[in-house]
């Protein structure tokens, strides 16, 4: 594994692996034999137990060929070192380490064109708190072949089996986003936040699913940009379904495959500075994406900040709380290029 390891420059992991990815095709392409691979990307932060249980999910998900891009997010725990000497003899395993945390976007981008370079004409992104039931794999990858969606999710379950809500129908407008997707949704009966959510009795398709697990046609996702490196925590589906929406990409729901996601462990304990990138990012969706005027933004934010003092108000973290109002109230004078 050692002479496998990819420990990257500051130059390269700016940009996420398409620096990286221009550099080796002056080269020539690799592993350009015809033949179908599948690439499964998959991004470690101080979670390499979580990461080795998703790896070995994997073999009995899909019999066809793979390559496994493992991205380490500049782990403090040791995660390199074991996870290099336990895969020392796969060699469908890369480990690349990343000098910096590159967040989801720009790790997952670095894959992607690792796997883009070597033949890949799939990519499985996945968290590493996903598990693969039986098939689960082979049955997106068919679906991904046989129809004309260029990106196909599976029905996530709970580690307590219930089926969780990782897709939307339609895309929602401002009331929908706000009672889906802030503290208002509880104030709103089960059965109303379900409307939107795509059945399980057979593929459909959707506008979004979760970022936790799909499958990618490569090259199409690589037409769009790969994922926005501006985000680094969350909302970086909604993103890409905007971006496919516009460029008339088909997204797929495919209920047949079956994973189970620990929820939040690849991101780690409760964590006020995760909550404040929630917001960076979800700011940075609305103004730049969805164009959202400043006084809804105003609106979201009132409500994120809300959410804050309830969750760590009530344990005693005032000084979180004031870290939290202080720093997203920041953000809201930001302004980004349109998209």
């Amino acid at each position: 594994m050692s002479e496998r390891i990819f420990s990257l420059s500051r130059e390269t992991w700016i940009d996420a692996g398409f620096q990286f990815c221009h550099r080796e095709r002056l080269q020539g392409e690799r592993g350009s034999t015809g033949a179908f691979m599948l690439g499964i990307i998959i991004i470690n932060f101080n979670q390499y137990q979580k990461t080795i249980d998703c790896i070995r999910s994997i073999p009995g998900s899909f019999r066809g060929e793979y390559k496994i891009y493992l991205i380490d997010n500049a782990s403090s725990n040791g995660s390199v070192a074991i996870l290099s000497e336990l895969y020392k003899n796969r060699p469908e395993i890369e480990l690349i380490a990343s000098p910096t945390n590159l967040g989801y976007a720009r790790g997952n981008n670095l894959g992607l064109a690792r796997a883009r370079m070597d033949g890949c004409g799939a990519a499985l992104i996945s968290n590493n708190d996903i598990l693969y039931k039986e098939d689960a794999i082979r049955l997106l990858v068919e679906t991904l072949k046989k129809t004309d969606y260029f990106l196909v999710g599976p029905l996530v379950r709970a580690i307590n089996g219930q089926v969780m809500k990782t897709t939307q129908k339609n895309p929602p407008g401002i009331f929908r986003y706000l009672l889906d997707q802030t503290i208002l949704g509880r104030l709103v009966p089960e059965k109303y936040k379900l409307l939107n959510v795509a059945g399980t009795d057979g593929l459909s398709e959707v506008y979004w699913v979760s970022g936790c697990s799909f499958i990618v046609d490569v090259k199409r996702f690589e037409q769009i940009g790969f994922f926005d490196p501006e985000t680094f925590l969350y909302f970086e589906e909604f993103i890409l379904s905007k971006k496919a929406a516009r460029a008339n990409l088909k997204i797929g729901f495919q209920p047949a495959a079956e994973v189970v996601h620990y929820h939040g462990a690849s991101v780690g304990k409760r964590d006020i500075v995760v909550q404040l990138e929630n917001w960076k990012s979800e700011h940075y969706f609305l103004k730049k994406y969805e164009r959202l005027p400043l006084p809804w933004l105003f609106v979201v934010w009132i409500l994120r900040t809300l959410f804050v003092f309830i969750c760590w108000g009530k344990d005693g973290f005032i000084r979180e709380v004031g870290y939290f109002f202080r720093e997203s109230l920041k953000v809201l004078t930001v302004s980004y290029p349109l998209k």
